[in-house]
């Protein structure tokens, strides 16, 4: 039975209806807080006009807001998608088979990189199912049909994945849902004593609907603001909410990379346990960490349209041998400059699983 009900396929559309009961819950939310509370009571009640109407246009224009962003993350950015990319040149050179070599492989294979990630043999790692190499973080989706840039998680609630192009907005997203419920639930808090007390002199009355309201906003905030919380986190470590939760239990894949070594000309292939591997993204500072997830233009991180990925075209056709840095161009991830350190001192001690000469190299 539960082989069967994993080959069924659902029609993409079903991951909207999610989205669509939250907005839902949000446009009551919305309406209950606007007519109960800020009309009724704050400006019909307590002549309190121009704080009535401050939060009406306040509510209603983020409730808007996250709206907008919501179809960026989920329709009009996306994810992301990460070129399909030739295999590496890494085959062993000789000088027998030199110019087969370089007849067979010109056109079919790319120049692999200083460091990679890779198997115990120095091979990158392969999807079969783009028929393309799977750079670092990038992961594929079966809902999508394509590998994924820096691949953080599936959510469910936007009924999106979020990768590397619509991360900013689904940050943005979280920081503005925060607010909206935080004005919501302060306000519902600062008059609800004293509306309790004229109810109780026979005056106005606490409405149902404020105080459903006021239970869904209490918990949707806990909810949201610590999973701004996290995200925080990650972009100050530069790290996915996927490394995150595989830092919580044993790896069921062996992390290894394989690195070119300048001194020698030879690739070395390391393997870095779950510590080692989960900080080897991070950056020499925070700022830098924060530039590569939220983009190099910092007035963007507050303004929640478009992607953080420059999307610069080149000219491949006019590289007769490109490297991987130009097919990826911005979905390139590097380790940090700690880690090169790390894997240079692994390599020195003869901490190493593989020593290769990689074709490409030369």
């Amino acid at each position: 039975m539960r082989a069967i009900c994993s080959k069924v396929q659902l029609p993409r559309w079903t991951r909207f209806l999610m989205p669509m009961g939250i907005f839902l819950l949000m446009s009551y939310g919305t309406w209950a807080f606007s007519h109960k509370l800020c009309y009724d009571q704050i400006y019909k009640h307590y002549r309190h006009e121009s704080v009535a109407i401050g939060l009406i246009v306040t509510v209603c224009f983020l409730l808007l807001l996250l709206l907008l962003i919501w179809f960026q993350i989920a329709v009009m950015v996306g994810p992301g998608r990460l070129p399909q990319i030739l295999p590496n040149s890494i085959l062993a050179a000789s000088a027998s088979d030199l110019g087969n070599n370089e007849k067979d492989h010109g056109n079919n294979s790319a120049g692999p990189l200083i460091c990679y990630q890779c198997d115990p043999n120095g091979y990158p790692i392969w999807c079969s199912n783009c028929q393309s190499l799977k750079t670092e973080r990038a992961h594929h989706s079966s809902e999508l049909g394509h590998c994924v840039p820096k691949f953080d998680h599936k959510c469910i609630l936007l009924g999106s994945i979020i990768g590397k192009d619509n991360y900013r907005l689904f940050v943005q997203y979280c920081v503005f849902m925060t607010i909206w419920l935080a004005i919501i639930w302060t306000s519902i808090v600062a008059y609800i004593r004293r509306i309790s007390r004229d109810y109780k002199g026979h005056g106005s009355h606490l409405n149902g609907n404020l105080i459903v309201v006021f239970i869904i906003t209490t918990s949707s905030w806990l909810m949201v603001s610590s999973l701004l919380l996290t995200q925080l986190h990650c972009i100050v470590k530069n790290r996915t909410s996927l490394e995150i939760m595989e830092k919580r239990k044993t790896f069921s894949t062996r992390r290894m990379f394989c690195y070119y070594n300048p001194d020698d000309g030879c690739r070395y292939v390391v393997e870095l346990n779950k510590k080692e591997y989960v900080s080897c993204w991070s950056k020499d500072s925070w700022c830098a960490n924060a530039v590569e997830s939220l983009g190099s233009n910092i007035f963007m991180w507050i303004i929640p349209w478009g992607t953080s990925v420059s999307k610069v075209k080149t000219d491949l056709e006019k590289n007769d041998k490109p490297t991987i840095e130009i097919v990826l161009g911005p979905y390139k991830e590097t380790v940090g400059n700690k880690t090169i350190e790390l894997i240079r001192q692994k390599i020195t001690n003869n901490e190493h699983l593989t020593k290769i000469q990689a074709y490409g190299d030369k």
